[in-house]
């Protein structure tokens, strides 16, 4: 996964693959996987990790969106969605910027 990055309200992720950790990898066609959805208030999302929930199963994706998505600027907070896989491709529940029960 990595930050598709432009501007920073322009923020998205994306994902590609490879055979091997060190590359080639391409990029997948359906990227970005998550981007900037201004009806619910997310502005700029990037900068992720990945981590399991408390079922050691469940993938989640955590990242950062602009505090306030109508002005952007260097003020972040973090939010999380759970990631998943789907015909081979990545998938990801979000953006949101609400509270999530973890798994």
């Amino acid at each position: 996964m990595y930050c598709l990055l432009k501007l920073a309200a322009l923020n998205r992720i994306g994902f590609g693959v490879s055979e091997s950790p060190t590359g080639p990898f391409v990029k997948s066609e359906t990227n970005p996987i998550l981007s900037k959805d201004m009806e619910n208030g997310v502005s700029g999302p990037g900068h992720n990790s990945v981590t399991v929930g408390l079922d050691d199963e469940t993938l989640y994706v955590v990242y950062h969106v602009h505090t306030f998505p109508d002005e952007p600027s260097g003020d972040r907070r973090p939010a999380i969605d759970r990631l998943y896989f789907e015909d081979s491709e990545m998938k990801i529940d979000g953006p949101t910027t609400d509270e999530q029960e973890l798994k």
